[in-house]
């Protein structure tokens, strides 16, 4: 059973799971805050967010391993044309709600509607990309159609590897550790706490790739909610000459995705490399719109940034996915 209890529902009338109120929670723990605007008493749009300070600045950020989080919305009822205007409204005064910052950067998810609304309230926006798989697809006519490079490491990873779709969470981190060592900046109490919670209300499974010997060679996480299987947490042996493991993961994850009648989503990737890999499984590109809100120190920082090469200019990294390549 799904639970589909959330901060709010977007104005679309879907709730991703990363606006679920359990998960949003489980990813800030007690860093979680939001801004809210109440009209008539009744909340109409909220936004979680966290808050981090580096080198005196103040950045609001989504929480960790949330991949996509914009305002929520539980508008009253009206007409498109007076919803529209209701979104810009609510939007415009929140902003003006979020405490002071230098910084505000989030994603919306494919289907959000919230951009535009943004973008008037003095957001800046840009696209980044996910791949997407819809619900209802025929198997033996895509894998004809699949690319011959991808097909051919499916098939041979599929022969020496055995999938198993009831795995524990902690193999992703085994292989995590396994794989960066002292490098590994995953933060593992945060993860525990989200791959818990996820599990526990049904919406989460961990797929692990064996070697005939029983050894783990590959693990992903995939999540879910009454629409949509991402593709959350991945992490691989590299030490295993085993190249198409990624590729097996991924079609095993789209089968999954179908046979629960959900969209795929790839959950973005981090590289070109990374890109191009998942390009190959035909699924569609969607956009991803990056927001960003600046205050007026925060523009000028950013422009400082620009003009001596360090991006923008706050000394933090920009959005990143973490789907690597193959």
């Amino acid at each position: 059973m799904i639970d589909e209890k959330a901060v709010g529902v977007g104005s679309s009338g879907a709730t991703s799971i990363f606006q679920q109120a359990w998960w949003v929670e489980a990813a800030a723990g007690s860093a979680l805050e939001r801004a809210e605007v109440r009209w008539g008493g009744q909340v109409v749009a909220s936004l979680p967010f966290i808050r981090e300070r580096t080198m005196g600045f103040t950045l609001l950020e989504m929480p960790p391993y949330t991949r996509t989080l914009g305002p929520i919305l539980t508008l009253p009822e009206s007409k498109p044309a007076r919803r529209l205007r209701n979104m810009h409204d609510a939007i415009l005064e929140l902003i003006k709600a979020m405490p002071r910052h230098d910084r505000y950067q989030a994603m919306l998810g494919p289907d959000d509607p919230a951009a535009f609304s943004l973008a008037l309230s003095g957001c800046s926006l840009g696209q980044n990309f996910t791949f997407r798989m819809p619900a209802a697809w025929d198997v033996d006519q895509h894998w004809a159609e699949l690319d011959q490079k991808t097909r051919n490491l499916i098939r041979t990873a599929g022969k020496e590897l055995e999938v198993r779709r009831a795995g524990s969470f902690e193999a992703v981190l085994e292989l995590s550790e396994r794989e960066r060592g002292a490098n590994d900046r995953s933060d593992s109490s945060t993860l525990r706490r989200l791959s818990g919670a996820a599990e526990s209300r049904g919406q989460m499974v961990t797929l692990t790739a064996h070697q005939s010997s029983g050894r783990l060679v590959a693990a992903a996480a995939v999540i879910w909610d009454s629409k949509v299987l991402y593709f959350w947490q991945s992490s691989r042996d590299s030490s295993v000459l085993r190249s198409g493991a990624n590729s097996l993961m991924v079609w095993e994850a789209m089968l999954l995705a179908r046979q629960k009648g959900l969209i795929f989503d790839v959950d973005g990737y981090h590289s070109l490399p990374a890109a191009r890999f998942v390009s190959r499984f035909g699924m569609e590109p969607k956009v991803r719109t990056s927001v960003l809100h600046l205050s007026k120190r925060g523009r000028m920082i950013q422009a400082a940034g620009r003009l001596i090469g360090r991006g923008g200019g706050f000394g933090v990294q920009p959005i990143a996915e973490t789907l690597p390549a193959e």
